[in-house]
């Protein structure tokens, strides 16, 4: 018996997922595009089946709560959208040991502005000895 706490990670994998996915690919496969658009579980529309059991995972109203695309895509999007360096403000705070994916997102938004990656990330990590962040620092 074990609790799997992983936060970048996919988890453990479900027992039904092979049936699921090889199910889609077959459905992509016979249908192409037109798999978006029909059942079961269109594509198009695949968010919705889930709105009810997030919303209860988190206490919310399924009309509150969506479903979006992987952390690093997320991270992605938000710098496009709100990342405007300037001479005196382009640094990007960022863990030391933070998932890959995450950094490359990061990197990738520093050169896309015209500046070095290894003078842009601010890389922090916990002190000598400790494994969390301290607020203060």
């Amino acid at each position: 018996e074990c609790v799997y706490l992983c936060g970048n990670s996919l988890g453990l994998k479900p027992k039904a997922a092979d049936t699921f996915v090889m199910a889609q690919l077959d459905k992509w496969a016979h249908m192409g595009v037109h798999m978006h658009f029909e059942d079961p579980l269109p594509a198009f529309t695949c968010d919705k089946y889930s709105k009810a059991s997030l919303g209860h995972l988190v206490g919310a109203a399924p009309s509150t709560v969506t479903l979006m695309n992987g952390l690093t895509v997320n991270l992605q999007l938000l710098m496009v959208s709100f990342y405007h360096p300037t001479k005196q403000r382009y640094k990007i705070m960022i863990e030391a040991h933070a998932f890959p994916s995450d950094r490359y997102a990061m990197e990738s938004q520093a050169r896309l502005h015209g500046y070095d990656p290894d003078t842009v990330l601010l890389q922090i990590k916990p002190r000598q000895g400790e494994e969390l962040l301290r607020h203060e620092d």
